[in-house]
């Protein structure tokens, strides 16, 4: 099965799926009973995981993995944090996803210069929405919009004009399942 980080959850988000404290999915993942990867100081869970483990099973949880947080990226180019976050929601940081609060960068990302990022030009801007307006369409946080946008969760979302544009015929509520 190939590693693909799209498919992790953060701990906080993983806890809240299968409606289990936190704090024992954590005591579970740092004994080994349960598998996860932890990039910088954060733990991710697969989507899929089951939390009933076998009580006598033992995981790995100390495998490198190809990714680290945007802070960690900050510091290795030594860019200052708010240059760097400017550069993920600019789309400059190849790879780069959102995952919960945590931004996730690949090891051997590079930088896009502004003029590589993908944006459309040529739109019938009729065909589409605002993250904001869907937020306020589904009764959702914006920012949680925008992050499924940011991660490519939202399947035909463009960027024109520096805005971000999900289209129209996009049923949201398939997607936040």
């Amino acid at each position: 099965m190939e590693f693909n980080i799209k498919d992790y959850l953060t701990l906080a988000e993983y806890s809240k799926k299968i409606n289990i404290d936190r704090a024992a999915v954590y005591r579970r993942i740092v004994a080994n009973r349960m598998p996860a990867i932890k990039i910088g100081s954060a733990w991710f869970v697969h989507k899929d995981t089951e939390y009933n483990q076998p009580l006598d099973a033992q995981y790995d949880n100390s495998k490198e993995v190809p990714y680290m947080l945007l802070s960690d990226y900050a510091k290795a180019q030594n860019f200052s944090s708010s240059h760097t976050s400017r550069l993920f929601l600019n789309n400059q940081i190849e790879g780069a996803v959102k995952i919960g609060g945590f931004v996730l960068v690949p090891n051997n990302a590079k930088i896009l210069p502004a003029e590589e990022v993908k944006e459309v030009e040529n739109v019938n801007v009729n065909n589409y929405t605002t993250p904001y307006k869907v937020a306020r369409e589904y009764n959702l946080n914006v920012e949680y919009i925008r992050s499924l946008v940011r991660t490519n969760k939202i399947p035909g979302t463009i960027k024109h004009k520096g805005k971000w544009l999900i289209p129209k015929s996009t049923n949201i509520q398939d997607i936040i399942k």
